[in-house]
């Protein structure tokens, strides 16, 4: 059985020049809270509706991404037609503090029907007291992965202090196409800081990368046969064309840019070849912010036969907690191509090696100090929230904002040190509290649940 222990993470300093020449410098710790390799004799996890399996895949991927066995909708085959099934945890797992960053991570292969309509899957936590599963991320698994395992990321931090139960949602529509399905591996929750490495040549794996499927990391046999400096890269297959109606992002650690008048930018590296016929397949640097969704940045489709490097100004980010993600769209026609390779990310203005805790954090005129003035309870919470703050806020306002970065309510603060927020009309999910004070912000994530 593989073990995923508490590790203590060493930083390397990478040249372009020379990526295997490296020098080593702590920043710091982080730790597997819990995780399951699926290798077990006695499986942790079980269904909904019966589908899901564990054990070695006959079908799909054919292989576990680590080990011999992982789950799957059907280890043999497709999945069944017009059916709802969620892989879920037996026990309730206690999630840590928001301020320890907890995080999800795993490798995910996948294949859906997309004929009349599309099947899908969903990556879903429910706490004890709910009656309904909460989508940890906007982001919907369809179509395929490319042939791909990918290594995928979600913040936990919403249910932090909470025991919820993890879930991996299949869908199947009532149509009569089924396809290979979902296939899940190498779960653990990770806690400690994002490490960003700057420039990062990924000669070193994943580290704390992370993508919605199809995005590879290793040395590259097609397209441009190897890294732009090194022998590794990031790319949409390493070993073959993307998939039809493959999309999905490849994404930066969160971290925090230095503020304008420092002149952050973006620079990479990228070879690509994007199918053309029918339409063009294409892919897109896009950035987000901690209360935002992705917003584009650039477009690239058609081709480019060399490895060749680009620059973008990152000012309108300056001071803010961002992340930044290659994004690939495949269109729904049988004409693919190489896609999309990263190298040699470099961000101006960002550390060597720079650690970054974004949760349960404020900022004032871009120092970070801890979170003790704001205090948010019931989390999750059903009807109503309190919160409550330790030192009165004199003149400021409250905003609950969406996942896709909508305010949805906001309220006014005038020498209060508590304010109850009636949550009778909004909805069900994740949202972010931004508390404004002067020139100071603090921001905490919570959850809503009608039961």
């Amino acid at each position: 059985m593989k073990k995923i222990s508490t590790l203590i993470v060493l930083i390397a300093l990478f040249a372009f020049s020379n990526s295997n020449a490296q020098l080593t410098v702590p920043c710091g710790q982080q730790s597997t809270y819990w995780s399951d390799d699926f290798e077990g004799a006695i499986p942790n996890w079980s269904s909904t509706n019966g589908v899901w399996q564990i054990g070695v895949p006959n079908s799909g991927p054919n292989s576990a991404h680590g080990g011999t066995q992982c789950a799957a909708t059907n280890l043999s085959g497709n999945y069944p037609t017009n059916i709802t099934s969620i892989l879920k945890t037996n026990s309730y797992i206690t999630i840590p503090p928001a301020v320890q960053n907890p995080r999800l991570r795993f490798w995910l292969w996948c294949s859906f029907a997309t004929t009349n309509g599309t099947d899908y899957g969903k990556v879903q936590a429910k706490t004890l007291t709910a009656s309904t599963w909460t989508n940890l991320s906007t982001f919907t698994y369809t179509a395929n992965s490319s042939g791909v395992w990918s290594c995928e990321e979600v913040d936990l931090s919403a249910f932090a202090d909470s025991s919820i139960q993890i879930g991996f949602l299949l869908f199947s529509g009532n149509d009569g196409y089924q396809s290979s399905g979902f296939y899940i591996d190498d779960v653990e929750i990770r806690t400690g800081p994002y490490i960003s490495f700057n420039p990062e040549d990924f000669e070193n794996g994943w580290k704390d990368w992370s993508a919605e499927g199809s995005w590879e990391i290793g040395v590259p046999t097609v397209g441009p046969t190897s890294g732009c400096t090194g022998a590794k890269c990031a790319g949409t297959n390493l070993n073959g064309n993307y998939g039809k109606e493959s999309n999905g992002h490849l994404k930066s650690p969160w971290m925090k840019l230095p503020p304008a008048n420092q002149n952050p930018s973006i620079s990479f590296c990228h070879w690509f070849s994007f199918a053309t016929t029918n339409g063009n397949d294409f892919g897109k640097l896009q950035f987000r912010t901690s209360t935002s969704g992705w917003k584009d940045t650039a477009t690239y489709s058609s081709s480019s036969p060399l490895w060749s490097n680009v620059f973008f100004d990152m000012s309108s980010y300056g001071d803010s907690v961002i992340q930044f993600g290659f994004f690939l769209q495949s269109l729904n026609d049988n004409y693919q191509s190489s896609g999309w390779y990263i190298d040699n990310v470099y961000i101006n203005g960002l550390a060597d090696t720079s650690c970054f805790y974004p949760n349960g954090m404020v900022a004032t005129n871009g120092v970070m100090l801890s979170l003790n003035n704001l205090n948010v309870s019931p989390n999750p919470a059903s009807n109503f929230i309190i919160f409550k703050f330790n030192t009165a806020i004199k003149k400021g306002k409250l905003l609950l904002i969406n996942t896709l970065g909508e305010t949805v309510l906001e309220e006014n603060l005038f020498n209060e040190s508590k304010k109850e927020i009636n949550l009778k009309n909004i909805s069900q999910g994740i949202y972010f509290a931004k508390v404004f004070d002067g020139e100071k912000y603090y921001c905490k994530k919570l959850i809503v649940e009608h039961h």
